[in-house]
């Protein structure tokens, strides 16, 4: 299958950005790539936003497989690449923290891209496009 260059050089260079909020030089020398406490926008505040568009334009080129038909073979798809998220997820945070399995938080990043990418692949296939541009 042919890869679209530009969405895959979007998903590289925020990767790198990822990388820069994670690891911003000794001592923070990098200060852009720190999250803003509430007052205003970082580097590193684009980050996950720039994910979830990259998530959201590959769903367009996922659907186009299946001609834009939800059928049960790609709910059973979209659930089953969501739940595979959720538990990679999930298993990261337990092996990154001490922390206990009961204490551990539901709100990571890769959970939130699994939850975000179900929803709105089911919502893409099920609401007209009027609706999904308002």
């Amino acid at each position: 299958m042919k890869r679209n260059l530009s969405l895959d050089i979007l998903r590289g260079i925020t990767i790198f950005g990822m990388i820069l909020v994670n690891n911003p030089g000794p001592g923070g020398a990098l200060i852009v790539f720190k999250h803003a406490q509430w007052d205003g926008f970082l580097g590193a505040d684009f980050v996950f936003p720039f994910f979830l568009f990259i998530v959201g334009a590959s769903l367009y080129f996922a659907m186009r497989k299946s001609n834009f038909e939800l059928n049960a073979a790609v709910s059973v798809k979209i659930i089953k690449r969501s739940l595979l998220l959720f538990v990679v997820g999930y298993i990261l945070n337990a092996l990154w923290f001490t922390t206990p399995i009961e204490n551990i938080r539901i709100s990571g990043v890769l959970l939130r891209f699994a939850l975000v990418s179900c929803f709105s692949a089911f919502l893409v296939f099920w609401l007209p496009l009027s609706t999904l541009i308002l």
